[in-house]
């Protein structure tokens, strides 16, 4: 039962960094912005 509630614990830590490293990274933008930034990565020209 220690085992489960040190395991659920750990989880949980992990989970509250992970969440709070990427919240911090990311940077609200403009949605055609950031369609635009998407479209150029996958190499496609959206019509205009």
């Amino acid at each position: 039962m220690a085992r489960l509630l040190f395991t659920v614990a750990l989880a949980y830590g992990a989970y509250r960094i992970y969440a709070e490293t990427t919240a911090a990274r990311h940077v609200p933008q403009d949605e055609r912005e950031a369609l635009r930034k998407q479209s150029a990565a996958l190499g496609v020209d959206p019509p205009r």
